[in-house]
């Protein structure tokens, strides 16, 4: 398989980019899930999305009812599928539509971290960084920091995934959304639904756009971050957009 990436689609930038078109990414952090609310690391690990969870991602759905998605892409972790089709059930304006996972946008993987109290895994690395706060880290310390402990300190029979450094973790990132980016020029797509996860999403962002990672303000469960693709660069156009969750809360509560 041929993998896009940005040097990629450079070497078409003639073809591509004079045709001006513009690819609308609507991506979405998944709902609130048991892990989020008992305050455990959930990267590769999943939960289900709780009561509260799936009636945030249906208001969410309520309020993109009129747009039509061309595709609808989500993680392969239950969480974000579990979103995508309560997002998509409220929608009207899409047609016929189907969930399409891609296993790249994964949140990141903590390997034997996965499942534990957050607290831990704070203590760990504020000792690494020789911080006072996680918030004062940047995302390739935290990432990077973590990875190197989890591999330090993962006992000798764990059967489980390692740890992901930040580069494995990006590079990944990075190739799924120019994947999905040059699937939706093929076929002349417009809308994208994409939903992913809380630091991916900052990743993401840091990766395509060069939008440094912000712990202080990380996007919040059922918000859409609004990306734009013209078939060489990602832009972007409004980060932790909350209007649509709120919209489809107002009318369901009022109702």
């Amino acid at each position: 398989m041929i993998v896009r990436t940005k040097e990629n689609f450079r070497q078409k930038r003639g073809t591509i980019v004079a045709d001006k078109q513009l690819v609308n990414i609507y991506l979405m952090r998944h709902g609130m899930t048991m892990l989020n609310t008992s305050n455990s690391v959930q990267g590769w690990a999943d939960s289900p999305l709780t009561p509260d969870g799936e009636r945030a991602s249906e208001y969410a759905g309520f309020g993109l009812k009129d747009v039509s998605f061309d595709a609808i892409y989500s993680s392969d972790s239950g969480r974000a599928m579990q979103t995508a089709q309560h997002v998509m059930s409220e929608n009207t304006a899409t047609v016929n539509w189907s969930l399409t996972t891609e296993k790249g946008l994964r949140e990141l993987c903590f390997g034997s971290f996965e499942g534990r109290s957050n607290d831990d895994l704070w203590e760990v690395l504020l000792a690494e960084a020789a911080e006072e706060e996680i918030n004062e880290m940047d995302m390739p310390t935290f990432v990077d920091a973590m990875a190197h402990h989890e591999a330090q300190l993962r006992p000798p029979h764990a059967n489980t995934w390692p740890s992901e450094n930040y580069s494995m973790f990006t590079k990944r990132l990075s190739q799924s959304f120019y994947k999905i980016g040059a699937k939706a020029l093929d076929n002349d797509h417009h809308n994208i639904l994409v939903v992913s996860h809380g630091l991916s999403i900052q990743a993401t962002l840091e990766a395509l756009t060069d939008t440094p990672a912000d712990f202080n303000n990380m996007a919040v469960n059922n918000s859409v971050t609004h990306l734009q693709f013209d078939g060489e660069q990602f832009h972007l156009a409004r980060y932790n957009d909350t209007s649509y969750l709120e919209t489809g809360r107002q009318t369901f509560e009022e109702s």
